[in-house]
């Protein structure tokens, strides 16, 4: 397995993801279009593919940059994020928040630390949700 480089701040993280989504994006259509080359079969809108490739992208991406890597040495203590969060959705708020401030790998190490496992699976998809739509909202990649 590949090694997650390190990063010196959350900025340095997410330019380093866009970078690895645009590339999964590009393998995706290129597979996408030989697929359809290949079966002769009519191919989805252009819009409706791109958009399927696009979030499957960010998806794959950040599954890969969350398994592979290893958390910051600056590490939040569990307790101080997230102890007056009961509610599920006001965690997973919280987590996401804590990913675009403090970095992916910050929130996922808090996320595993409450050794919820559907808490974790629904971070990971609201997580894919909102980074798909900053890089949206920034332009790295067209819905």
């Amino acid at each position: 397995m590949p090694e997650t480089p390190q990063f010196k701040n959350p900025e340095e993280e997410i330019e380093y993801l866009t970078k690895k989504v645009a590339e999964k994006k590009e393998a995706l259509e290129r597979s996408r279009r030989k697929e359809t080359e290949q079966t002769e079969r009519k191919p989805e809108s252009l819009e409706s593919m791109n958009e399927k490739t696009s979030k499957e992208a960010v998806r794959t991406v950040l599954e890969a940059h969350i398994e592979n890597a290893t958390p910051s040495s600056r590490a939040l203590p569990v307790d101080d994020v997230l102890k007056d969060f009961d509610d599920h959705k006001k965690q997973i708020t919280e987590l996401v928040k804590i990913a675009f401030s403090r970095g992916i790998m910050e929130a996922v190490r808090v996320a595993r630390a409450l050794e919820n496992p559907h808490l974790l699976d629904e971070f990971h998809d609201v997580l894919v949700d909102r980074f798909y739509e900053r890089l949206v909202a920034e332009d790295k990649i067209k819905k």
